[in-house]
């Protein structure tokens, strides 16, 4: 959430942890790039509160961070070969809206001692009732890839809670002031990619 204009250096909380202000300028005051940090206790499944105190009154959201979960495939230090589809799947995310999805495989192909960079990258959300998704083997091996030197893949899964930012027009925060509250939980792997011959 942004302040803009007060008199009153916010005071900002997450369940009564109130936070320190970052990034001030040398008088200690709030800036536009100015933002606001501290530890907090963070655990799965439980409720928090921000709470933001200010000249104009207070604004406040409360969330639940998403539950735990586990990325069951690929697994770490995995191998994908050359002429594979990737499977990508994880464990249910208890009090999940959505899980944003961001995969990236890389790999040289050809010539040994020239070889040729291809990168694949997937970006996507989806439900809270999906747990698995499927990429085809010509999506990441097209025809013209030919013999695959090494690589490496990254699957990196957040499960989130709260409005999509840029998606809802009004946010989630309540009194006075506008923005987003959001929580998520992130697991990735990473994992290998070989010609199909090793």
């Amino acid at each position: 959430m942004e302040v803009e204009g007060t008199e009153l250096l916010p005071i900002v909380a997450i369940n009564a942890n109130t936070l320190e202000l970052g990034d001030c300028n040398p008088k200690g005051e709030y800036m536009w790039e100015s933002y606001f940090r501290g530890e907090v206790p963070i655990n799965p499944d439980n409720e928090y509160e921000l709470t933001i105190s200010h000249n104009g009154g207070e604004a406040s959201a409360t969330i639940t961070l998403p539950g735990d979960f586990e990325i069951t495939s690929p697994e770490e230090d995995d191998t994908l070969h050359q002429g594979e589809d990737i499977t990508v799947s994880w464990s249910q995310s208890e009090g999940t809206k959505r899980y944003k999805l961001h995969i990236r495989l890389s790999y040289d192909y050809g010539d040994t001692a020239n070889p040729t960079y291809n990168n694949f990258r997937l970006d996507t959300i989806l439900s809270n009732s999906n747990t698995s998704i499927i990429i085809q083997k010509e999506k990441i091996f097209p025809p013209e890839i030919d013999s695959v030197q090494a690589g490496h893949g990254f699957v990196d899964i957040s499960s989130e809670n709260g409005p999509r930012i840029g998606f809802s027009a009004e946010g989630n925060i309540s009194g006075e002031g506008i923005g987003y509250f959001t929580a998520y939980t992130r697991r990735y792997v990473y994992f290998n990619i070989e010609d199909a011959s090793n």
